[in-house]
C-alpha cells in the first residue's frame, strides 16, 4: 500500500502541473491495482487522464485514496 500511495502523490503532482507523464505513472498505478477491487477505477482514471479530464481525474484519484483508507 505504501507504494500504491506514492503512486498516487507523484501523480496527483504530475496532474497539477500538467504533466504529460501523468499517462504513464496512472499506467503504472493501474499495474499496482491490478487484480483489486480498485482496477476499475483505475481503468476510469487512465480514460478521464487521456481525454485531460482532470478534474474527473482528481475525484477518481480521491475515490482510490478513499478507498485504500478503508481497507488499510
Amino acid at each position: 500500500p505504501s507504494q500504491i500511495s506514492s503512486t498516487i502523490e507523484k501523480l496527483q503532482e504530475q496532474m497539477d502541473n500538467f504533466d504529460s507523464s501523468a499517462s504513464a505513472t496512472c499506467e503504472e498505478l493501474s499495474q499496482q491495482l491490478q487484480g483489486s477491487a480498485l482496477a476499475s477505477i483505475s481503468g476510469k482514471l487512465g480514460k478521464a487522464l487521456d481525454a485531460y479530464e482532470f478534474d474527473q481525474s482528481q475525484e477518481l484519484i480521491e475515490e482510490i485514496k478513499e478507498k485504500l483508507d478503508s481497507i488499510t
